[in-house]
């Protein structure tokens, strides 16, 4: 059976965790407000955050504050409306332009994230989280040439950007641009060892070339990176029967339906019906 899923792209809120360089805030909050936003912990920007928020909660870096801290507890409408708060007190607040985007795009709202991201952007043309999210628009439109565009900026302005190498990768490969693809996971991985996502595409782009052993290798690490990864599961088992180790891929579309459960996938009904075939090869 050829494997025919999809390259896997991410939700822009898996890698809202900004870094760049933050829009000119005033007042005595200014130098926690620049430590919390260019943090790459959750734990401790959250801590900063909620030190901004108690002490300065009317404030518009107050409302981005209670808007990171509303995506915490997963409360997307809440953290919306903050940010919102905080453009209204501060209309050239570019970060939160580029947050408020994020969340519209992850809502449907696609033509308003866009709008706020643009904005953002002219505001602070260096902020390379905004040129990743804008290119993850781009790329969803089909519009590949101005998405790797976009994520080649994010990387000129920020080398080590793993989720916008990791995003350059996907645009590469909806061009068909397999090496370059493979090139841009592999960087991605470099600078985030624990990013499934990129060493299950890497495995993808080895299967596609037939170079079953170096597939098989990029899946397992995908799975040691993120052991509830259920398609690379899928991924090991196709390799497994397509060599003709049947027990090995038996065990591998067990894990892989145990770890789907009930989600709708075209690969859990290929896994069902596989799974019958290889078990009746055994009777």
């Amino acid at each position: 059976m050829r494997f025919k899923g999809a390259f896997m792209t991410l939700s822009l809120l898996a890698w809202l965790a900004p870094h760049g360089t933050a829009a000119t805030p005033s007042g005595n909050v200014e130098p926690e407000f620049r430590r919390a936003f260019e943090l790459e912990d959750p734990d401790q920007k959250t801590e900063l955050y909620q030190k901004i928020a108690d002490r300065e909660p009317d404030s518009a870096y107050g409302h981005f504050a209670k808007g990171w801290l509303a995506e915490v507890r997963q409360d997307t409408n809440d953290a919306v409306e903050e940010y919102t708060a905080a453009l209204k007190i501060k209309p050239a607040f570019a970060e939160a332009f580029y947050m408020r985007g994020v969340l519209l795009y992850n809502q449907g709202f696609i033509e308003e994230a866009g709008g706020d991201l643009l904005r953002a952007l002219d505001l602070n043309p260096r902020l390379a989280e905004a040129h990743n999210a804008l290119g993850v628009i781009l790329d969803q439109e089909n519009r590949f040439e101005e998405a790797v565009h976009e994520y080649q900026k994010a990387i000129t302005l920020r080398s080590r950007f793993a989720m916008a190498h990791y995003n350059l990768g996907v645009a590469y490969a909806h061009q068909g641009r397999d090496d370059l693809a493979l090139q841009a996971f592999e960087k991605a991985v470099r600078i985030k060892p624990k990013l499934a996502v990129g060493y299950y595409n890497i495995g993808r782009i080895y299967y596609d070339r037939g170079e079953l052993d170096q597939s098989a290798a990029a899946f397992t690490k995908a799975i040691e990176a993120n052991p509830k990864m259920a398609i690379a599961h899928f991924g090991l088992a196709v390799v497994a029967e397509e060599a003709d180790r049947k027990a090995e891929a038996i065990k591998h579309y067990q894990d892989y339906l145990d770890l789907a459960g009930d989600q709708p996938a075209p690969e859990v009904d290929q896994a069902i019906e596989r799974l019958k075939a290889l078990l009746g090869s055994f009777i």
